[in-house]
């Protein structure tokens, strides 16, 4: 069993989408990487447009997950906000 994250009570499998990043465990999204997905989360914002957020799993349940934007903290926010800025939210 997980503990609480910060969005544990508003972020669930009823109200977000899920998005695997693949093989980052010990290192950044590549550059293709971030490509890829800077491009679904605006395929998503166009979809659903009342998204409001991108989070981490580990910000809602305290998953190691993504292990490297865990343990990198600035670099999660660096990649967050770059996100959020591409679809919009910033």
């Amino acid at each position: 069993s997980y503990k609480k994250g910060v969005y544990y009570s508003t972020v669930n499998n009823a109200n977000s989408v899920s998005i695997e990043l693949c093989d980052i465990a010990n290192r950044p999204v590549s550059d293709e990487q971030k490509k890829t997905l800077i491009k679904v989360c605006k395929w998503l914002k166009k979809q659903c447009p009342n998204i409001q957020c991108v989070v981490r799993h580990f910000d809602v349940v305290q998953k190691d997950c993504p292990h490297y934007y865990v343990h990198n903290n600035k670099e999660w926010f660096k990649l967050q906000k770059e996100i959020m800025k591409a679809i919009g939210l910033m």
